[in-house]
């Protein structure tokens, strides 16, 4: 991955400020890889550093008119955004620790022992455990626990689209089961 020259990134920024949309593109373009690699070292979670990268490029957008060629590196500049946005939401991260109240092994125990002892919840204890264990999962973390999308998806490492497709399937196939 290699980072382009200085005077083509202080040429693409000092454009940006004017609005350009096609230099913001092909900054984009030139600095990303580098910069959601830089990201990713602090966040070490692709989706956050995805979410860091594109905050960065708003914010660059916003304020590139406050770049001075003559006193900043663009480069560093570019940098120091990111850097500043990652850290941030690498801190974040750090004062929710794990982002799910309660572990989810042990979640999942006490709800299948507990609908074990309830003689309408067997019927319910059968179809959880007759679903996948990712979409089990997924399901008591967010009904049994008050989880959120992002909060499961952060804790189990998963995208939210995969959580959200496997709330959605679970359901359907609990649905059909309860039927």
């Amino acid at each position: 991955m290699s980072v382009p020259s200085e005077d083509l990134l202080r040429d693409a920024l000092i454009a940006t400020a004017k609005r350009d949309a096609q230099a913001f593109n092909a900054l984009y373009e030139q600095v990303s890889p580098s910069l959601f690699a830089l990201a990713l070292r602090i966040t070490r979670h692709r989706m956050t550093a995805e979410d860091v990268l594109r905050d960065a490029f708003v914010t660059i957008w916003k304020t590139a008119d406050q770049f001075d060629p003559a006193k900043q590196d663009a480069l560093a500049t570019l940098t120091a955004i990111v850097r500043g946005l990652a850290l941030d939401r690498a801190a974040q991260g750090m004062s929710r620790p794990g982002a799910i109240a309660t572990p989810i092994a042990e979640l999942e125990r006490r709800t299948l022992d507990r609908l074990s002892d309830d003689p309408t919840g067997h019927l319910l204890r059968s179809a959880l455990l007759g679903l996948p264990e990712g979409e089990r999962r997924v399901v008591l973390l967010a009904f049994l626990d008050g989880s959120d999308y992002e909060e499961i998806s952060l804790s189990l490492d998963l995208a939210p689209g995969t959580v959200s497709a496997w709330i959605k399937r679970a359901l359907h196939k609990l649905r059909r089961t309860a039927s």
